[in-house]
């Protein structure tokens, strides 16, 4: 497919919504957390995981409303008049490390055009002062 957006516009929204996501998880102060199992053993949700994913959400909605998201946390939200864009998300990638302190966790979002190929992702690992970025092309 020709694509009508710019790949590298896309990265850069994708950069900025996994930022957005790696600042929540960042603000831990080391604090207890509350966890609770989302179903499956071993599934773990916390507070920051909805947070994240909210600041994720809400950076690629500014930029991008007429966009789908799909997130871990919240499912799919599709805009009235959607683009045909996609976005999925993980806001936490790594809850159980998270939980116990290990610096090995990251804020994942990447972007498909309407034919199901995916043009550009950002993982952002916040405790690593990590971002990997890909983008096709």
């Amino acid at each position: 497919m020709n694509h009508p957006e710019p790949v590298t516009g896309l990265l850069g929204v994708a950069r900025r919504a996994a930022a957005a996501g790696a600042a929540v998880l960042a603000s831990r102060n080391g604090d207890a957390l509350e966890v609770s199992n989302k179903g499956d053993s071993g599934d773990w949700v916390t507070a920051f995981d909805v947070a994240a994913e909210n600041a994720v959400r809400n950076a690629i909605t500014a930029a991008r409303p007429q966009d789908t998201i799909t997130g871990e946390e919240h499912g799919t939200t599709r805009p009235t008049e959607p683009s045909g864009y996609r976005w999925s998300i993980d806001p936490l990638d790594g809850t159980t490390n998270f939980i116990r302190d290990i610096v090995y966790y990251a804020t994942s979002v990447a972007v498909a055009d309407p034919d199901g190929v995916w043009l550009a992702g950002v993982v952002h690992a916040p405790a690593l002062n990590r971002i990997y970025c890909a983008a096709r092309g």
